[in-house]
């Protein structure tokens, strides 16, 4: 079975190609488009959160979609998603959090969600999960030994997933 998808470039009404894209936008526009903003706006942190864990910089607009199955639209499965750093080309991340006011890129989660313009009961769903996520994410590095991922990559992520679990996790006392 096919499904018709569209990327969040084309929702966020971002022509052309190799553009800068302001992550609260993104968002935003997905927002305005899925069935289950809520839901969808947790898996679309925590994808983000897997490609600054794992190292793919390869984030643009265009490798994010939705599609409407069964009568509900949601984010496409997970596709074009590699260790992205390893490219001779050097891909740089295409799609970052820019505070609103500073344009200033954001790193910290703690920094972020605070802009995400949510209604308190939803921010606080985001956040939960979030930590929820940072709690499993403890076992991400057996996982990917597991899937046969080549020990030169899981070495070189670890830090970069520990750091993202430390992020995560310290919402809880936030």
């Amino acid at each position: 079975m096919r499904f018709h998808q569209e990327s969040v470039a084309s929702i966020a009404e971002l022509p052309g190609f190799g553009q800068q894209a302001d992550q609260f936008k993104l968002l935003a526009a997905l927002r305005q488009v899925v069935d289950d903003p809520v839901g969808e706006t947790i898996e679309f942190l925590c994808r983000d959160v897997l490609n600054l864990a794992l190292r793919n910089p390869d984030n643009h607009a265009r490798n994010t979609a939705v599609h409407t199955a069964d009568g509900v639209t949601r984010l496409t499965p997970l596709f074009d998603f590699a260790p992205m750093y390893l490219d001779p080309e050097g891909i740089t991340r295409a799609a970052r959090w820019y505070h609103p006011v500073s344009r200033k890129e954001l790193h910290d989660w703690a920094d972020v969600l605070p802009h995400l313009a949510l209604p308190g009961p939803e921010l606080e769903q985001v956040v939960e999960a979030l930590v929820g996520f940072g709690d499993r994410m403890t076992t991400l590095r057996d996982l990917l030994r597991a899937a046969q991922v080549d020990a030169d990559i899981v070495a070189f992520v670890v830090p970069h997933i520990d750091a993202q679990r430390t992020q995560l996790t310290a919402l809880r006392s936030a």
